[in-house]
């Protein structure tokens, strides 16, 4: 909006020169800024790791990047060699960055299983960990990580299972429909 509004007074200036050109040189720079954040913006909806890698090896890169601390990382894939369409991807990135990191603050587990099969109705997604496990009633209402992860397959038409008791570990069931 800064960047019209210099581009406006420019065209509507009867000033010298040496004025348009600095108002000019201003709004090039506010443009420049705004298209510096808007790469930032579109990079953190689409990380460049998914356009590169694929799904599995971005998981795997996240995974290699965490400080895992006494947490053994198992990750199993079959049939994401086919194309996913890149909006499931980042969705279930995103999910699955979510779900590691809630294991590592919270479950205190010392194994971590991912599996993500892409079958022919859809993609699977499995998340199980040997920690504490939690009871759903307790959660606190002002934390939104499990609304988050929820709302994100919901807005792909998807199913989410929580299979989780008190001291009894974490098993998260997703499965988002692929339509041909």
């Amino acid at each position: 909006t800064a960047a019209w509004f210099n581009m406006q007074s420019v065209l509507n200036d009867n000033s010298n020169e040496t004025h348009k050109k600095q108002v000019f040189e201003n709004a090039l720079k506010l443009i420049d800024e705004s298209c510096k954040e808007i790469r930032i913006v579109s990079h953190n909806m689409m990380p460049n790791v998914l356009l590169k890698k694929g799904l599995v090896n971005a998981v795997k890169d996240f995974l290699s990047q965490i400080n895992k601390q006494g947490l053994n990382i198992n990750i199993e894939s079959d049939g994401l060699n086919k194309t996913i369409p890149a909006h499931i991807e980042a969705v279930l990135y995103r999910v699955i960055q979510e779900s590691v990191n809630n294991v590592i603050k919270h479950a205190n587990a010392t194994q971590l299983f991912i599996t993500l099969y892409n079958e022919a109705n859809g993609i699977d997604v499995m998340i199980e960990d040997d920690g504490k496990g939690f009871d759903r009633k307790h959660i606190k209402s002002d934390g939104i990580g499990l609304q988050n992860i929820e709302s994100r397959i919901k807005y792909l038409n998807g199913e989410i299972e929580w299979d989780t008791s008190e001291g009894n570990g974490t098993v998260i069931s997703i499965h988002i429909p692929i339509t041909a």
